[in-house]
């Protein structure tokens, strides 16, 4: 009878040891350095690994249900300036919008644009460097200038006031006029584009991939992100049409380009803060798949709100369709391949971007449990809310 009560006491615990497990998003931030920098012998090979590490310095931790949002109608009579061409494509919640002068030959036949610079994770750089004197090639405004300008256009898009956005990716572009024979030059040999322009006036811009913030906290993807297997499911056809991230890229206030398939808005706060586990669980978690021969680099970490869908909703493309941001960390890395091909990537150290090696992936890991989404055989229940510990 003594040992009966024992083990009704512990599974009375239960719920109590495991929230004990968890802190405070203000003690994660303490705790949490800028940098993971470690070197980790497997088998005899070492895995150096520098990944910048992002925790937004909130006072909570919200979980919020949100829903798509459509711009305003008429956003031709918002931008549109005089003496320029404009286009404009709309679907559902989706909007691509291009402008450009009327005197710039936008066929593209003589004209290459050449990557002078690549910087991913710019929220590193932005909390260590001073992006208002940051300026591209040939480009007379700084990136600062560039999301700011990003961010009034969607404080006019949505009818809003003070849109913040996170800055996660840019390239630093020059386009330049040049002949036939220099344009194939550069195509087949993109590591010569410096050689064959040098000297030449170009025309810089700014290529900006950007996160919607909500409550100070970036919106840094959907639910399947890195699945790469497709799941018989309305939920995961959504989220697939739900790419949050924003494309922008500006040369001036006449030509810019801007695309997004979904604005999210909040509706109702469904818990006013989340606990989350040390970070030195989220770390073993990836420490144990390189250990195990799944990874073999890691290049940033993130945590912030990724978009899932809710239990009950139907998601048949409908317009008042809602989902739930709940706080994830997000990894960034590539994975161990086991072909050796060449895929015949050309980067320097200037313009490189992990993005495009064959291996890269992008992983979620519960921000409570600290456990890995499972890619290899994901199934319908990856794309709703996980459980939350209160």
């Amino acid at each position: 009878m003594r040992g009966f009560f024992a083990v009704f006491c512990a599974l009375l615990l239960m719920p109590t040891l495991a929230s004990a497990e968890l802190i405070s998003i203000t003690e994660l931030v303490l705790e949490t350095p800028e940098a993971w920098i470690e070197e980790i012998d497997v088998n005899g090979k070492t895995i150096s690994i520098d990944a910048p590490i992002y925790v937004p310095e909130v006072e909570t931790l919200p979980v919020i249900r949100v829903m798509r949002e459509k711009t305003v109608e008429n956003t031709e009579a918002l931008f549109k300036k005089e003496g320029t061409k404009y286009n404009e494509i709309r679907d559902g919640c989706f909007i691509s919008i291009g402008m450009i002068r009327d005197d710039i030959d936008d066929t593209g036949e003589n004209r290459v644009r050449v990557i002078d610079r690549c910087i991913n994770d710019f929220w590193d750089m932005e909390r260590n460097s001073d992006i208002a004197t940051m300026y591209g090639k040939d480009h007379e405004s700084s990136v600062y200038e560039a999301k700011i300008f990003l961010q009034g256009m969607l404080d006019e898009m949505y009818h809003r006031e003070n849109i913040n956005v996170q800055i996660q990716k840019v390239e630093f572009q020059t386009d330049y006029i040049v002949s036939k024979k220099e344009k194939q030059e550069i195509i087949q040999d993109a590591l010569r584009s410096k050689e064959v322009t040098k000297g030449m006036k170009g025309i810089g811009a700014y290529s900006i991939r950007a996160n919607q913030m909500m409550e100070s906290i970036p919106i840094i993807g959907t639910a399947i992100l890195g699945i790469k297997e497709t799941i018989e499911d309305e939920c995961y056809n959504e989220l697939g049409d739900g790419y949050c991230n924003i494309e922008f890229r500006f040369e001036d206030e006449q030509n810019i380009e801007i695309s997004l398939a979904a604005f999210y808005s909040e509706q109702e706060t469904i818990l006013p803060n989340m606990n989350v586990c040390h970070f030195d669980k989220i770390k073993q978690s990836i420490v144990d798949m390189i250990r195990k021969g799944k990874m073999e680099n890691v290049y940033s970490m993130e945590l912030g709100y990724v978009v899932y869908g809710e239990e009950g909703q139907a998601y048949q493309e409908q317009e008042n369709t809602k989902f739930v941001l709940v706080p994830t960390w997000l990894v960034r890395g590539c994975y161990a391949r086991k072909d050796k091909v060449d895929y015949g990537i050309q980067m320097t150290d200037e313009t490189f971007d992990y993005m495009k090696l064959p291996g890269f992936q992008a992983i979620l890991i519960d921000a409570q449990t600290g456990e890995v989404r499972n890619l290899r055989k994901p199934t319908e229940s990856e794309c709703y809310m996980p459980k939350i510990k209160q």
